[in-house]
């Protein structure tokens, strides 16, 4: 899996929490079929972060979190 292919699947679990400009990933918005790929594309992104191919704020940046 790439960095950008982990990145653009998240973007289907942003969900906005109610408050003003407070995003989260939600992965209650897949079915249960789909989750383990999310959850997969969501460590790959984990593991890119420590490794420092990409920074935290970055990675929030891209999905639309803060």
């Amino acid at each position: 899996m790439e960095l950008e292919q982990a990145i653009n699947m998240l973007k289907a679990i942003v969900k906005n929490a109610g408050n003003v400009n407070q995003n989260h990933l939600d992965l209650s918005l897949v079915s249960a079929e789909q989750r383990p790929k999310y959850e997969e594309a969501l460590k790959f992104s984990q593991e890119a972060i420590k490794e420092g191919k990409i920074t935290k704020e970055e990675f929030q940046r891209k999905l639309n979190l803060k």
